[in-house]
């Protein structure tokens, strides 16, 4: 495995109130890494063990560490924005009433991403206006397409995570490889 380092850190920050919190929150982190996959992109590890206030976490590269061209981290970073908003989209095909504020971090770590990378169409007066908004929001759906689309593997990837409760982005990758099969 290459060495990489961790800068990036998509946290889901949520008291843990739920009864069946492990199980949602391994979907919402599955959610994360299969999509994060699906594109290719590389991840460190996965974690469902609570710590704090947090319920779970994927740590992974930042664009500037994947690809050094601005076309290239634009592309990464909508990729991610994707990845992103795909955790609570998945948590939902556990639990239909899971809060929005179950991504409230994922939700502000695609704003920075697209901000930071100019993830967002021609035509925008300024950051973050309505223009910027729905651009966001079409990524939103896109993201919840695929969720549904990569579903087997979600549910697949969440299952080990309650058995595991860790993973390694090595040990994700073998894991997908061999449910492919």
């Amino acid at each position: 495995m290459t060495q990489r380092h961790s800068v990036q850190v998509v946290v889901v920050s949520a008291p843990i109130t739920h009864l069946d919190s492990r199980r949602a929150t391994a979907w919402h982190e599955a959610g994360h890494v299969v999509v994060h996959q699906h594109f290719g992109l590389p991840i460190d590890s996965v974690s469902i063990v609570p710590d704090g206030d947090d319920r779970g976490l994927v740590l992974h590269c930042t664009p500037m560490m994947i690809d050094a061209t601005r076309a290239g981290r634009k592309r990464i970073a909508t990729r991610m924005i994707l990845s992103a908003y795909a955790g609570l989209h998945a948590e939902r095909l556990v639990d239909p009433n899971a809060p929005d504020w179950h991504a409230q971090h994922d939700h502000e770590n695609a704003r920075e991403l697209s901000g930071e990378y100019g993830v967002y169409p021609r035509g925008v007066g300024f950051l973050f206006d309505e223009v910027h908004e729905q651009h966001l929001r079409r990524l939103d759906r896109k993201s919840r397409k695929l969720v549904h689309e990569l579903r087997h593997q979600i549910d697949r990837l969440a299952r080990e995570l309650l058995v595991r409760q860790t993973m390694t982005g090595d040990e994700v990758e073998a894991f997908l490889a061999s449910q492919s099969l």
